[in-house]
């Protein structure tokens, strides 16, 4: 940025240089700002669909008829930026297991999976991550799946199970 800056001086200074030459008077004015993109964070569903800012996100699983099954589904988070110094934040996952009651709870766990050499894994449900400087447009943070499972001595009853994931971002500026 500094660049464009002394750039830009050097030009009003030719401008005003070469002015002393005009037989009337020229004004220079600049009028501009710098915007500050706040990190947005984006979802993405294994079909490349972006998860759309004004609903709640959806996951829907079809579990098998069989003694034991293990179902996965998983979703991808871009972020992007613009921020002047580097600096980091964690991008944090709470669970509570897919439940029909008290009595059926079925076995839910989330996997974190990222190939950003900015970014880590923490305590298994946090993505740690580096933010460069300047502008960064849909880079890749990491992977979350959704794991529910059941083994061969567990029985659940028929029907409509629900459960949540909260994300939560915290700027460690």
């Amino acid at each position: 940025m500094k660049k464009y800056i002394l750039g830009f001086c050097l030009l009003i200074l030719s401008v005003s240089l070469g002015a002393e030459n005009l037989v009337s008077n020229a004004t220079v004015s600049l009028k501009a700002s710098i915007a500050v993109q706040d990190i947005s964070i984006d979802m993405y569903y294994e079909n490349g669909v972006k998860q759309d800012e004004e609903f709640d996100g959806l996951l829907s699983f079809e579990f098998p008829a069989t003694d034991t099954w293990q179902v996965e589904q998983s979703v991808y988070f871009t972020y992007s930026s613009n921020v002047a110094t580097t600096s980091r934040g964690v991008l944090s996952f709470t669970i509570s297991p897919l439940k029909k009651n008290d009595g059926n709870i079925l076995n839910t766990s989330i996997k974190l999976e990222s190939e950003n050499v900015m970014t880590s894994i923490r305590d298994g449900n946090s993505f740690n991550i580096g933010f460069l400087t300047g502008p960064q447009t849909k880079v890749a943070i990491g992977k979350l799946t959704v794991v529910v499972s059941k083994t061969s001595s567990q029985v659940f009853s028929s029907g409509l199970y629900s459960g949540s994931i909260t994300l939560t971002f915290t700027n460690e500026a």
